[in-house]
């Protein structure tokens, strides 16, 4: 490679330069500008640190890759991963890149930033979002609003199990297995059995997790606790 990339705003620049290429093809296929970048991310990770780079000059790229370049990252997203990763490898830095995304008007965009924020443990700044949510993917934002509500507002948590099983179309394993540990705590014997009969008529359930995690009383129409 020529240029010796010295820093990340150097880095950046080469990879811009790369980018504006890619942006007058028709199609970004198999371009040598496609393993140009890859280069340039692989070699200034090998050889630099991007934890003292300053912010602004990070929030930069990651605004660059997401609402200038966002077509060119569409078509060949793992090199700017990579470089994303790279410089926001501390907690504080990941927040603040999902709190970039979920700024954005693209609602997928929008999307991974809150899911983001959910796993970095700041579900609190994006629950609203979630509890309005009519998106794909449903069982991912009803199992980050489970845990979230277990742990401050148990009664919330029930009704968001209670609504994952009217409103998920994949996996309801989970939300099942709360609410029947829910029954199983509340020492709610009737409401365990019809749970449990519930369970294995739903599709979306998975039985056989379900039969491995509780006791089966053959004798009842229901199970009961282990």
């Amino acid at each position: 490679m020529a240029v010796k990339i010295i820093g990340l705003s150097e880095l950046w620049d080469e990879i811009t330069d790369y980018v504006g290429d890619l942006m007058d093809y028709a199609y970004i296929d198999d371009q040598i500008e496609i393993n140009i970048i890859w280069d340039l991310v692989e070699e200034y990770k090998k050889k630099n640190n991007a934890d003292n780079e300053p912010w602004n000059l990070k929030e930069k790229i990651i605004n660059d890759i997401y609402f200038m370049f966002y077509d060119v990252y569409n078509s060949m997203p793992d090199p700017f991963d990579d470089l994303i990763e790279i410089i926001c490898s501390s907690k504080e830095d990941k927040i603040r890149y999902a709190e970039i995304l979920y700024t954005a008007d693209d609602k997928y965009v929008k999307y991974e930033g809150a899911i983001l924020l959910a796993e970095l443990g700041c579900t609190e700044k994006v629950i609203d979002y979630f509890e309005n949510y009519r998106g794909y993917e449903r069982e991912k934002v009803y199992g980050l609003m489970l845990d979230y509500y277990i742990g401050s507002d148990y009664e919330k948590a029930v009704e968001t199990a209670n609504n994952a099983l009217k409103n998920c179309r994949k996996d309801q394993t989970e939300f099942m297995i709360f609410l029947l540990k829910d029954a199983q705590k509340s020492g709610d014997e009737s409401k365990f059995k019809k749970l449990f009969r519930n369970a294995h008529v739903r599709k979306l359930v998975n039985s056989d997790v379900i039969d491995s995690m509780f006791e089966i009383d053959n004798d009842s129409d229901g199970g009961k606790s282990e």
